[in-house]
C-alpha cells in the first residue's frame, strides 16, 4: 500500500515550469525528476486520525493525498520511504510539541520502542499518539502526554503486548 509516488510526466513538467518561473537564480530552480535521484519524495497521506487525548477508532484507511519531503532529509533520518505515512492528530494532549489538527509523518518501520519518542499506537482498541518511554527500573513502558494536564500511564511488561506500535512520529506540521 505504501509506495513511492512519482507524478505523471505531464504534471512533473508543469511543476518544473512553475518552479523555474519563480526561481531568482538557476540554482533555485530545483527540478523534480523521476526515479531514485529525485530531490523530493511524495509520501501518502491517509484519512486516519490518531487521538492526542481520547483515542480514535479507525474503521477504514484510504489515501487522500501526498506530501513532499526532501529525500536527503529522510536519508539523514535513516528511514525507508516505503515505510512512511502521513496522518492527522486530533486533541491537545501532545501540545505544545504536536498541536491539535497537526499532520505527522510516521515511520511505520519502527514498530518497537527502542528509544524514547512519540509513537502512533493502538492502545485498548484506539489509535493514539503518545510519548513512549522505556521503564528500565520497573520494566514495561511509560505512556506520557507532553501536555502536563494529562496523567502518565505505566504499562507493565506483561501487559505491553496490548500495545501495538504503528510507528514513530518523525515530523509534525500544520497550520499557524
Amino acid at each position: 500500500m505504501r509506495t513511492e509516488y512519482q507524478p505523471p510526466p505531464d504534471v512533473q513538467r508543469q511543476i518544473n515550469e512553475i518552479v523555474a518561473q519563480h526561481a531568482t537564480s538557476p540554482s533555485q530552480a530545483t527540478r523534480l525528476t523521476a526515479g531514485p535521484d529525485a530531490e523530493f519524495v511524495f509520501v501518502p497521506r491517509y484519512n486516519v486520525e490518531a487521538g492526542a487525548g481520547a483515542g480514535r477508532v479507525v474503521e477504514r484507511e484510504s489515501e487522500i493525498g501526498k506530501l513532499a519531503f526532501r529525500r536527503d532529509w529522510l536519508a539523514q533520518k535513516g528511514v525507508a520511504v516505503k515505510n512512511l505515512a502521513v496522518i492527522r492528530i486530533k486533541g491537545d494532549s501532545m501540545a505544545p510539541t504536536i498541536r491539535d489538527g497537526a499532520l505527522v509523518l510516521v515511520d511505520t518501520g519502527q514498530e518497537k520502542v527502542t528509544q524514547d519518542g512519540i509513537y502512533v499506537l493502538m492502545y485498548e482498541g484506539e489509535l493514539v499518539a503518545k510519548r513512549l518511554q522505556v521503564d528500565f527500573a520497573a520494566g514495561g513502558v511509560i505512556i506520557k502526554s507532553d501536555n502536563p494536564a494529562y496523567d502518565q500511564q505505566h504499562v507493565a511488561k506483561d501487559a505491553a503486548e496490548n500495545l501495538y506500535i504503528i510507528g514513530r512520529a518523525i515530523w509534525a506540521g500544520g497550520e499557524v
